[in-house]
């Protein structure tokens, strides 16, 4: 890892830099059937060299997402207030609903090896 950066700067830079290497941190909202809170907002690692892992914000939620076996599509719902959403599929057929900030949806794309127009991959 080349270097790490908590705070995205914008969207053609971070997914740059994401290919360069870099560690990004953003927001990721989660819901997880099986946390004490619904769906809560924690911070989303993303690097080209590692699984994504998402920490929970508040108490001991983690989910480690292996970018290589999981597939990506923007959810049917439409964007609200600034966020974008997706459906990640894992490899054992687990759909996790995930929402970050819409300026953060073209690095989550490039991640999980999508542009935002690409159609998820076939489990």
């Amino acid at each position: 890892m080349a270097a790490a950066r908590k705070t995205p700067l914008s969207s053609a830079k971070d997914v740059a830099d994401f290919h360069q290497g870099v560690e990004l941190r953003l927001r990721a909202l989660f819901v997880l059937p099986d946390s004490k809170v619904k769906a809560q907002w924690g911070e989303l690692r993303l690097s080209n060299s590692a699984d994504a892992v998402w920490e929970a914000k508040v108490g001991k939620d983690a989910l480690t997402i292996p970018l290589a076996t999981t597939a990506i599509a923007p959810t049917a719902k439409p964007a609200s207030l600034g966020t974008a959403g997706f459906d990640l599929t894992l490899a054992d057929g687990t759909v996790r609903r995930m929402r970050v900030y819409s300026g953060d949806a073209g690095l989550v794309c490039a991640a999980f090896g999508r542009t935002a127009e690409q159609p998820a991959r076939p489990s």
